[in-house]
């Protein structure tokens, strides 16, 4: 089996391999129903939005036997003692996949080695991914063997869909702003973490990202979707249509509220019927009295990384998951 890292716009004979690939797995939605995950023609496009994108595969017989996406992008860390924080480059690790008949066999290490050995020629052997809660495998399961360092558990998160189901939201004093008049909003929150500004949302999202922010500035955050470059189908072949509320930071809960709302109503006005947003899990209690009427679903997932300071909330964007 050969292993090959690939950039940019993939041949087509790959591409059209990466799709069938993809085939193959599926994930659970709840009531007896999955989902599969399809980003297209152009593979890296949907990790290309968030930095520079790589892709490692092992092929052989014909097929593809395994991936992995390696992102070599910037967070930022703002500390509770620091004024101004601080810009850190890392690499994102995601979209790890192996096909069932090749586990157990050499596919993985092989993955592992190659990715391993691009990040230990950069300048940053920093790396993080995200693991929704219920995964069958953890990082903690196949890190710390195959000379790949433990990746450990940085921070846990809750992933809210919302929707408005058949309710009325009501108006909304939030305003569409600028990404430099978002990002001043952002900086003058001053909201302790890790969080990360997307190198290209436009990339992804078909709809216009909309930069929103609550009349006081005391929370923000864009409106998006990742349909340019991924798409998730029911298994019955329905796209499931979602819009993400990406950059979301805010000051106090009752802001944060109207800002989801306004958002979710914005969303359906666009034939989203729902939003999706990620928040530190240590957040929630005090911002589920304020989401109003919205129907909510929450789901759980963990930051996993290595060469990264911990013991700090992490405001992940569910359009890069």
């Amino acid at each position: 089996m050969s292993v090959e890292s690939h950039e940019g716009q993939l041949p087509a004979s790959l591409a059209t391999a990466l799709e069938e690939f993809e085939l193959e797995f599926t994930y659970p939605l709840g009531d007896g129903c999955r989902f599969r995950i399809s980003h297209g023609a152009d593979y890296l496009r949907f990790f290309r939005a968030m930095g520079e994108a790589s892709l490692v595969t092992v092929s052989g017989y014909g097929r593809i036997h395994g991936s992995i996406a390696r992102v070599k992008r910037h967070v930022i860390l703002k500390r509770e003692s620091d004024r101004n924080p601080e810009v850190l480059p890392c690499h994102y690790l995601g979209d790890l996949k192996v096909r069932a008949d090749s586990r157990g066999g050499s596919v993985l290490a092989r993955l592992f080695r190659e990715t391993k050995r691009q990040i230990l020629a950069s300048d940053t052997h920093a790396c993080y991914g995200v693991v929704m809660g219920g995964t069958g495998r953890l990082p903690t399961d196949y890190t710390g063997r195959l000379g790949v360092p433990v990746f450990a558990n940085l921070a846990e998160i809750t992933i809210l869909r919302l929707s408005a189901g058949n309710g009325v939201i009501g108006s909304s004093g939030c305003a569409a702003v600028t990404t430099d008049e978002l990002r001043t909003v952002v900086e003058q929150l001053g909201v302790p973490g890790y969080r990360c500004f997307p190198l290209a949302d436009a990339a992804r999202s078909q709809m216009v990202p909309l930069h929103l922010v609550t009349g006081d500035d005391g929370a923000c955050g864009t409106l998006e979707d990742t349909r340019q470059a991924k798409r998730l189908f029911r298994d019955s072949g329905e796209e499931m249509v979602s819009a993400h509320l990406s950059s979301f930071q805010y000051r106090n809960p009752e802001a944060a509220g109207e800002l989801l709302r306004d958002a979710v109503e914005r969303a359906r006005a666009a034939d989203c019927p729902a939003v999706f947003v990620a928040v530190p899990q240590g957040k929630m209690a005090e911002l589920r009295p304020f989401l109003g009427t919205l129907e909510v679903t929450e789901a759980p997932a963990t930051v996993y990384g290595v060469n990264i300071e911990g013991e700090t909330d992490w405001w992940i964007d569910t359009a890069e998951i």
